[in-house]
C-alpha cells in the first residue's frame, strides 16, 4: 500500500470505526468467526430493518471502500473476496457452493449435510423454508447458496454497490 500520512490514517480510522461496536452486533456488519471476516448484516430478515438511514450508511461504506482502493490505502476491514467478486460481476454474479465454501466453510458444511437428510426430514425442511415441495436436493443447495450470498443481503448490497460505483465515476 502506498497511502501515506493523513490519507492513510483516514482510511485506517474509517475502517476501524466501521467495526467499532466490539462485543455487540454492529449496525452494518456481522462478524463471521469461521470465515474470519465481516459480512453485511442481514438483520435476521426483518423487513422493518430497511431504513433510509441504513441504506445511506451502506452507500457511504461502498464509497469508502472504492475510495480506499483509488487512494491505495487500506481500510483494514477484513471482507471476503466473494463480496468483491459480487461487486465486480454485478448482475452476472451467480453464487455456487464453492463460493460459499471459500467464504464460510461452516455454512458450506451445513448445506452439504442436506444430502444426508432422510426424505421425510428433507420434505419437512422444504416445507419449513416455504420451498417448492418438488425441489431436489441439488436445487435446494443452489437455493441456499443464493440465499446466503444474494437474497439475504439484497438491499444492503444494492446500496453498497451504488456507493462503490459512485466513487469510481
Amino acid at each position: 500500500m502506498e497511502g501515506h500520512g493523513p490519507r492513510k490514517e483516514f482510511f485506517l480510522l474509517a475502517g476501524s470505526d466501521a467495526t467499532a461496536d466490539e462485543g455487540k452486533r454492529h449496525e452494518l456488519f456481522s462478524y463471521n468467526r469461521t470465515a474470519g471476516c465481516y459480512w453485511l448484516e442481514t438483520y435476521g430478515g426483518d423487513p422493518n430493518a430497511r431504513t433510509q438511514m441504513r441504506e445511506s450508511k451502506f452507500q457511504v461504506l461502498g464509497w469508502l471502500m472504492a475510495s480506499s482502493i483509488s487512494n491505495r490505502s487500506s481500510l483494514r476491514l477484513p471482507l471476503p473476496s466473494v463480496l468483491f467478486k459480487k461487486l465486480l460481476d454485478g448482475t452476472e454474479f451467480r453464487p455456487d457452493l464453492d463460493m460459499v465454501r471459500s467464504f464460510d466453510p461452516a455454512a458450506s458444511q451445513s448445506i452439504l449435510k442436506i444430502s444426508e437428510l432422510s426424505n421425510s426430514d428433507f420434505s419437512s425442511l422444504l416445507e419449513l423454508e416455504d420451498c417448492d415441495a418438488n425441489m431436489g436436493r441439488e436445487d435446494y443447495m443452489e437455493h441456499a447458496a443464493k440465499a446466503l450470498l444474494v437474497d439475504d443481503i439484497s438491499w444492503q448490497f444494492a446500496a453498497l454497490s451504488k456507493g462503490f460505483y459512485h466513487s469510481l465515476r
